[in-house]
């Protein structure tokens, strides 16, 4: 865990000019890069947008269940089996 950030870069500016411009003769060069971190949300915000889908699914998930465990429990009570076996 942690927060990383990754800089892709080219090991010459060859991308950064046309064609025709060649740096085999530059002197090497040094690149300042800065940056700024904001904080947009804070922990809680995120465990509770976090946390608010996963009940949701969870209690449609209990739901489907409960359906489910009724509809079978009123399907064997009103219906009745037929063992049928032939030997022919």
């Amino acid at each position: 865990m942690g927060f990383h950030i990754v800089f892709v870069v080219n090991q010459d500016d060859s991308k950064c000019f046309s064609k025709g411009y060649s740096l085999s003769n530059a002197e090497p060069r040094s690149k300042t890069i800065t940056f700024k971190i904001y904080e947009t949300i804070s922990l809680e915000t995120f465990i509770i947008a976090l946390m608010v889908p996963t009940f949701a699914l969870g209690s449609i998930c209990v739901l489907f269940l409960i359906a489910a465990i009724v509809c079978v429990c009123r399907c064997v009570r009103y219906s009745t089996f037929y063992i049928v076996s032939s030997f022919s």
